[in-house]
């Protein structure tokens, strides 16, 4: 009989617990976590983002997690501690050694240098959650940043009690290449250099024949030009912070170039090549260059 009253008693302390997926409210009656953006708030951050003021705010009274955004933006975040803020010793905790935060007066700033790995994934900030007494702004990043500052809680005051921090996972950044045909006068003649760099073509066609090769972009910032079949140095490309520009030799006058810039799978794309399997050069993906002024 002891065994079954104890039972008993366990299962009526359980039922009395309210569900993970639901919140009591004062007049007892409970209802369903839904996460929504309810409102927007104030103030702007440094970058332009408008806070958010969620559903689930009211009556959790500002306690907002990560999951909360997750559901209301349709993402997917890493959530970080959530950390509270005494007048006296500032943060009562320590924000991870990647991340940079300060608090000056009422507004919030944070840097990071680059994306950081955690759990074999790298990842930025997605989100900040800024509680102020009953209620907690939130700046969602939709496609995470390194940086940002203006932040605060909402209300007239802007106080903060406590800040957390979520993090999305980086976008790969994509391999860029660089190729370019180029068509000059040489004094008498019309003629073409290419590119020099890894040539991915056949022989027996002209690009395979000639020094059309591809080179990383921008991590490349000089880039050889040849003649296309006499094989001797024209000029260059030069890449500069991402913008391309050609340097002739003395004696050589600019008529007409086409730039590439993208992967080597739209480079190679047959959609992009020509029966006889080069670059089909005067068409999207490339690109006319047209002289600086």
């Amino acid at each position: 009989m002891k065994k079954l009253t104890y039972l008993f008693m366990v299962l009526a302390i359980i039922a009395s617990l309210p569900s993970c997926d639901k919140e009591t409210t004062d007049n007892g009656v409970a209802t369903l976590k839904t996460a929504y953006v309810l409102s927007s708030s104030t103030p702007v951050s440094d970058g332009g983002v408008v806070p958010v003021i969620l559903a689930v705010d009211n009556p959790r009274g500002g306690n907002v997690t990560c999951t909360d955004v997750e559901e209301a933006f349709s993402d997917t975040l890493v959530c970080g501690e959530k950390i509270n803020y005494s007048d006296e010793i500032q943060f009562e905790g320590a924000f991870p050694e990647f991340l940079n935060v300060d608090l000056d007066g009422i507004h919030i700033s944070f840097n990071m240098e680059e994306c950081v790995m955690i759990n074999d994934k790298y990842y930025k900030v997605g989100a900040v959650i800024v509680k102020g007494g009953n209620s907690a702004n939130v700046y969602y990043y939709e496609n995470g940043v390194l940086s940002d500052a203006g932040l605060a809680a909402p209300g007239d005051k802007h106080m903060v009690s406590n800040l957390t921090f979520c993090f999305i996972e980086c976008e790969e950044e994509e391999d860029l290449i660089i190729a370019a045909k180029v068509w000059y006068y040489d004094g008498d003649w019309l003629t073409n250099a290419l590119s020099t760099g890894n040539n991915v073509f056949s022989a027996g066609i002209w690009c395979g024949d000639g020094p059309l090769g591809i080179n990383s972009y921008p991590d490349v910032d000089t880039i050889p030009l040849e003649h296309s079949t006499r094989h001797y140095n024209v000029g260059a490309l030069i890449v500069t912070d991402g913008i391309v520009t050609i340097s002739l030799n003395e004696g050589c006058t600019l008529y007409d170039a086409y730039i590439f810039i993208g992967t080597l799978e739209e480079f190679l794309a047959p959609e992009n090549l020509k029966a006889d399997g080069c670059p089909d050069y005067k068409y999207d993906p490339w690109v006319r260059y047209v002289t600086p002024e």
